[in-house]
């Protein structure tokens, strides 16, 4: 994963589920789901976690179609070689 790039849902699963990571849903670890958030893009985030909470990638919405596709805004050093 590299910053500033633009990635697929597909593309950012495939990794959630190599590196085995999740979401947080009301404060809780959980697993990714395909529920989208309320908000509009360029306001909605996708942060995942390692199973510590630690921040492993977070992501913000730039486009919907058949497909979103989000771009990362941050990674960690552990997942920059990805």
């Amino acid at each position: 994963m590299k910053l500033n790039t633009t990635y697929s849902m597909a593309e950012i699963d495939k990794v959630v589920e190599e590196e085995n990571l999740y979401e947080k849903v009301d404060g809780v670890l959980e697993p990714v789901s395909d529920n989208m958030p309320a908000g509009e893009i360029g306001e909605i985030v996708l942060p995942l976690y390692w199973e510590d909470g630690t921040v492993a990638l977070n992501f913000i919405l730039v486009g919907y179609g058949t497909s979103s596709h989000w771009r990362c805004i941050y990674v960690c050093p552990r997942l920059d070689f990805i």
